[in-house]
């Protein structure tokens, strides 16, 4: 195969869902209990020696996550408006080549607007679900492919193509990054 197009129609529930999805890379499931932890030490830490500056830490770490939570919200719901309502973009022409990513927007008659190229090794992440594939190619910037928009190829081979031409890192939303190098194992009755 030399390449995989697909014609993409846009649909507002889907762009959302895979704004949000992309959420999962700041706020998590260790995000969550470790503001749960500090909630739990911070009522421990009234009740038992009345110290109220813990509650107020709590209060500020609550506020500015929901702030944030907030603001992606909005900058996804008006994202699709500025994007692709204003500018009359109906559909999303995605050829995947063998070293890049180019997406044309097509208007509701099928004419090209405008049409971006994206090289895989600058692609930020790629999440593959089981009926869609999230594609977050720069900041704010994002695109999907769903079951239903596959004619000549299938979902599955655009899986297996993007996990051959992208490199492993792109496909994992959330990673460590490790400050200090792993260190080696100490054997005994070696020297």
């Amino acid at each position: 195969m030399e390449s995989i197009s697909v014609v993409q129609k846009l649909d507002k529930k889907t762009y959302f869902r895979c704004s949000m999805y992309y959420l999962k890379r700041f706020l998590g499931l260790r995000e969550i209990i470790l503001v749960t932890l500090l909630f739990a030490v911070s009522v421990w830490l009234y009740a038992a020696y009345d110290i109220f500056i813990a509650l107020i830490f709590f209060g500020v770490t609550a506020a500015l996550i929901i702030i944030a939570v907030a603001l992606f919200l909005i900058t996804g719901i008006l994202g699709y408006k500025h994007d692709y309502e204003k500018m009359q973009t109906e559909f999303h022409k995605l050829d995947f080549l063998q070293d890049r990513l180019v997406v044309t927007s097509l208007d509701k008659a099928g004419e090209p607007i405008f049409s971006e190229d994206f090289p895989y090794q600058k692609i930020e992440k790629i999440a593959l679900r089981k009926n869609e594939i999230f594609i977050y190619a720069a900041v704010a910037i994002n695109y999907y492919v769903t079951q239903e928009s596959m004619k000549e190829n299938t979902l599955d081979e655009l899986k297996e193509w993007l996990m051959e031409k992208a490199s492993p890192d792109k496909f994992k939303i959330k990673k460590t990054v490790r400050r200090f190098p792993k260190k080696k194992k100490i054997k005994l009755g070696e020297e």
